[in-house]
């Protein structure tokens, strides 16, 4: 079986990696918009709603009652997960990851309803190459900093994102 190249994670990943280049700014000003506490108030409730469209999601299709319960509490890992890092950008990664790993997943899955390893391995490798990418990016940009935490954070969301997949459709 040939590898095809994954659309819509390719165009996320350049988007994730494209953006690090000005997002910052967009970051500060919301800041100084809204404030920290709205900002942060905001990053729970959309953990809080994106739980609860997987979970509902899951229940619609008729996912048994475990599937449900593990995927809710993935979603609770990935929050706490992203309630531990220091900076609100790293925290934001948490989602941008872990929906590139979903997508990734999704595309290199394909029609396929069965586990396999080479999927699986293809998602994470190519989140890991968006991760790398993107923190070398940071890296040449003089108001950026790359880091191999950021890296680790990014390989992280983008597991929560791959078994989120594979808990909703395989």
């Amino acid at each position: 079986m040939p590898l095809i190249l994954p659309k819509i994670s390719f165009a996320l990943g350049a988007y994730i990696v494209i953006s690090a280049a000005y997002m910052q700014q967009v970051r500060n000003w919301l800041f100084a918009l809204f404030g920290n506490a709205a900002m942060e108030g905001a990053l729970q409730i959309s953990f809080a709603i994106l739980a609860l469209l997987i979970a509902s999601y899951a229940a619609r299709k008729k996912a048994g009652f475990l599937r449900i319960v593990f995927l809710s509490a993935l979603c609770v890992l990935a929050y706490l997960f992203s309630s531990w890092q220091p900076y609100f950008s790293e925290k934001i990664h948490i989602v941008t990851y872990g929906l590139l790993g979903y997508c990734a997943a999704m595309e290199f899955f394909g029609a396929q309803r069965y586990i396999t390893w080479k999927p699986i391995v293809r998602a994470l490798i190519f989140a890991a190459v968006i991760s790398g990418l993107d923190e070398v990016f940071q890296a040449a940009l003089p108001y950026r900093v790359g880091d191999f935490r950021d890296f680790f954070t990014n390989i992280m969301s983008s597991v929560f994102g791959v078994s989120i997949f594979l808990l909703h459709h395989v």
